[in-house]
C-alpha cells in the first residue's frame, strides 16, 4: 500500500483556531495540502468561498469561546453538527471506551474545538511557529505562567528560540 494513513487530530491540538486565521486562498490551499479537504474526499469539491465561510465561523465561535459566549458557541456547534459521526464502545482495553469517528475533516475539527473546551483545557500561541497548541491537564503540556513572556508547542521550538534570542546578543 502506498498511501499512509495520517489523521491530522495526532499531530494539531488545536485545528480550529490554525485554521480560523487562515484568510487567503494560498493559506487554504497550504491547510489543505497538510490536512486534507474540509469535507470531501474529491479534489475539486471545495470552493474558497466555502472555506472562507467556515473560517468566518470558526473565528466566530473562536471569540464566542473567549468571552464565554455559551450560547453563541453553542449555534456555531450546532450549525456544524456531527450528525454523520460513528459512535461506538470499545472494550479492547478491558474498559468500556466510547469512540467517535467524524466522517469528515470539519466534523473533526469543531470535535476536537468542542472537546478541549469542555474539558477545561486551555490553548495557548507558540511563539517560535505562531501554531495553536492546547495546554492542561491530559495535554502533556503545562500551562504558561502568568510571568512567563512565551509558551512553545515542543521542547524543539523552545530550544531553536532560545537559539536564535542567544545569537541575536
Amino acid at each position: 500500500n502506498i498511501y499512509n494513513k495520517f489523521n491530522p487530530l495526532d499531530s494539531h491540538s488545536a485545528l480550529l483556531m490554525q485554521l480560523a486565521g487562515i484568510q487567503t486562498k494560498r493559506g487554504f490551499i497550504q491547510f489543505a495540502n497538510h490536512n486534507g479537504l474540509l469535507f470531501s474526499q474529491q479534489k475539486d469539491t471545495e470552493s474558497v468561498e466555502a472555506w472562507k465561510l467556515y473560517t468566518k465561523q470558526m473565528n466566530e465561535a473562536k471569540e464566542a469561546f473567549r468571552i464565554e459566549n455559551w450560547d453563541c458557541l453553542i449555534h456555531y456547534f450546532n450549525l456544524n453538527k456531527l450528525n454523520l459521526v460513528n459512535i461506538y464502545i470499545d472494550s479492547s482495553d478491558n474498559l468500556l471506551n466510547i469512540k467517535i469517528t467524524p466522517q469528515t475533516l470539519l466534523q473533526a475539527i469543531w470535535w476536537q474545538f468542542l472537546e478541549t473546551v469542555s474539558d477545561g483545557k486551555n490553548l495557548e500561541i507558540c511563539t517560535f511557529c505562531s501554531t495553536w497548541f492546547t495546554v492542561g491537564p491530559g495535554t502533556g503540556r503545562r500551562k504558561r505562567r502568568q510571568n512567563t513572556r512565551y509558551s512553545f508547542c515542543s521542547p524543539h521550538h523552545q530550544g531553536q528560540f532560545a537559539y536564535l534570542k542567544q545569537k541575536e546578543k
